[in-house]
């Protein structure tokens, strides 16, 4: 098999060659049930991801309908909440016609599980096809597929925060193991939850995840991953642009001074009647943005009744200071497709018309053609490296 040793030296060939496979998974266990790769439609599709608590991951794909294999039907493939698996590939071996490479030559990399929304079936003289659009599986808790409540649904006060994100995922059905960060597994609610009827069981989780702030989402092999930020400075370049590679196609940057902070106030007025608030400042000197280089303080101030310590207030204010400064500075980058680059991790952009010389950047959000050819774009921010003062 393929290895991503081999992946890494051959994404960066120009004669290398792309392919994309489509796999549709079984209920039960979402394991492997068939492909419908070879009636992809190659000139169209995409997958899109954003970073956010939520629905991360979207994708849409035509099939070529000529034989009426793809009609929506309850015993075919294509129906309501149908999961599917998109890969792309890339052959690793050199010297190999396209029609002769074999699956053990190609190493694919995952970019999610989706669960298949409208269906589009369009018939015209010359074309037969069905157009399907995808959402990860957050869409099955968020009330898009699924996931309303049919009566009032509570979180008691001092739940096992861990616990009740799984017992979420046993509510709707999700049988593959989540990843649950270690250092959360001590953590309880500090208040009740309740969701009234007909309310969706995603805002149980994204509450349980404010109270910790953390970040909740599925990700390309569709585990729901429930975790705390890591810290930017420790995550590696996933790839290094430059502007003398052919990869790397241009840039633009936009310098947002009107969405400049360098401070956070969380104020939270709990129902106790308890004020509990907490400030944290930009100060590393490095930034040309910081308190201690800009010479003022610009705060902005966040209001949540649910923070009931001084603690949980510290900690949601770092969360929302490291995203305020991030963006202050946002590049979008077009290049030749690469696949393993995701959301939340870091590529390095060296582009001397840009005054940019290995400069780290941090990918909020990308659109992936489905195709073996086309650019793909991305949105990424500076990394800024937050030194938090109180």
């Amino acid at each position: 098999m393929a290895t991503y040793e081999q992946y890494l030296a051959k994404i960066s060939s120009q004669t290398r060659k792309l392919k994309v496979k489509v796999v549709f998974l079984r209920d039960e266990d979402e394991t492997d049930a068939f492909e419908f790769t070879e009636d992809l439609d190659s000139s169209s599709g995409s997958v899109s991801v954003q970073r956010q608590n939520g629905v991360r991951r979207t994708c849409d794909l035509t099939l070529i309908n000529n034989n009426g294999d793809y009609f929506p039907n309850f015993d075919g493939g294509i129906w309501w909440r149908r999961k599917f698996q998109v890969f792309m590939g890339i052959d690793c071996q050199s010297n190999v016609a396209l029609q002769d490479i074999g699956e053990e030559d190609i190493f694919w990399v995952s970019q999610g599980v989706f669960c298949l929304e409208n269906p589009r079936v369009i018939s015209n003289f010359s074309s037969k096809t069905v157009t399907i659009r995808g959402s990860d599986k957050f869409c099955v808790i968020d009330g898009t597929l699924g996931g309303e409540t049919d009566g009032t649904y509570i979180v008691t006060v001092g739940t096992n925060i861990l616990t009740a994100v799984q017992a979420v995922l046993d509510l709707v059905g999700d049988k593959k193991a989540p990843i649950l960060d270690a250092s959360l597994t001590s953590n309880v609610t500090p208040y009740t939850i309740e969701i009234a009827m007909g309310g969706s069981l995603s805002e149980v989780l994204i509450q349980l995840a404010n109270m910790v702030s953390a970040n909740v989402y599925y990700n390309t092999e569709g585990q729901l991953v429930f975790a705390v930020d890591e810290l930017d400075n420790t995550k590696p370049s996933l790839f290094d642009f430059t502007d003398e590679d052919f990869l790397y196609m241009g840039s633009s940057q936009e310098y947002k001074f009107s969405d400049l902070y360098n401070s956070i106030l969380v104020v939270g007025d709990n129902i106790n009647g308890n004020i509990y608030d907490s400030r944290v400042q930009y100060t590393n000197l490095l930034s040309p943005v910081s308190i201690p280089n800009m010479g003022f303080e610009r705060v902005k101030v966040v209001e949540d009744p649910n923070i009931d310590t001084e603690e949980r207030a510290l900690l949601r204010a770092e969360y929302e200071l490291k995203r305020l400064v991030c963006l202050q500075s946002a590049i979008d980058v077009s290049c030749i497709s690469v696949l393993h680059l995701d959301v939340d991790n870091v590529f390095s952009l060296t582009d001397l018309s840009m005054n940019l010389d290995n400069a780290r950047f941090l990918i909020n959000s990308f659109t992936l053609p489905l195709q073996t050819s086309g650019s793909m774009s991305l949105n990424a921010v500076l990394t800024q490296e937050v030194d938090f003062g109180n």
